[in-house]
């Protein structure tokens, strides 16, 4: 897994990583919403405060046992994948070659507390969503522990890098993986 925030010697923000405006917003308010240095509390995530271009591309998974039912699914998400994923969990949306990756993305958000982004193939029945950011931030019920998985996804044409990074290889392990550092959370996101 690569963390991806070294570039030409230095190191790079977590925010820096993050070039989509609305993603980059979204890490900002759960930000906004830590307490103590806490991770934020699931009620504290506000749907009134959300900017109107969030709300098509939000997710919401909940932890039971040791898989993740989606919660909460915007309507890009619903047209993207060509059906309502609400209820289900996250490895029976995807095929098992699939499933496996993201499932330790999702893992490693809830586990280390810490906000992971990820740029690659989405693997989507619509041909006109073949790249796939997607920011995944963990979220307490309790404030103890990590238990739902909130954050968006924005889908997109091939191209930026293009097959250098994966997207059009055929292969759909993320392209690219940002982890964030418990120092990131700690500056401003501009």
């Amino acid at each position: 897994m690569n963390n991806g925030n070294r570039r030409r010697g230095r190191i790079m923000a977590f925010a820096d990583e993050i070039p989509v405006d609305d993603i980059k917003d979204v890490y900002a308010y759960w930000l906004s919403k830590r307490a103590n240095d806490r991770i934020p509390l699931k009620r504290d995530i506000n749907p009134v405060e959300f900017k109107p271009s969030w709300l098509p591309n939000l997710f919401m998974y909940r932890l039971e046992g040791a898989r993740f039912r989606c919660i909460l699914v915007g309507t890009r998400i619903v047209q993207a994948f060509g059906r309502d994923e609400t209820g289900m969990f996250l490895d029976e949306m995807l095929l098992p070659k699939h499933a496996a990756s993201r499932q330790r993305l999702f893992e490693r958000a809830v586990r280390d507390r810490l906000p992971v982004y990820y740029v690659g193939p989405a693997p989507t029945p619509n041909p006109e969503y073949p790249r796939v950011s997607r920011l995944l931030l963990p979220v307490s019920s309790d404030g103890v522990s990590a238990d739902h998985v909130f954050g968006i996804v924005k889908f997109g044409p091939a191209g930026g890098r293009g097959t250098e990074d994966g997207l059009l290889s055929g292969r759909f392990e993320p392209a690219r993986i940002v982890i964030a550092t418990k120092r990131d959370m700690d500056e401003p996101v501009s």
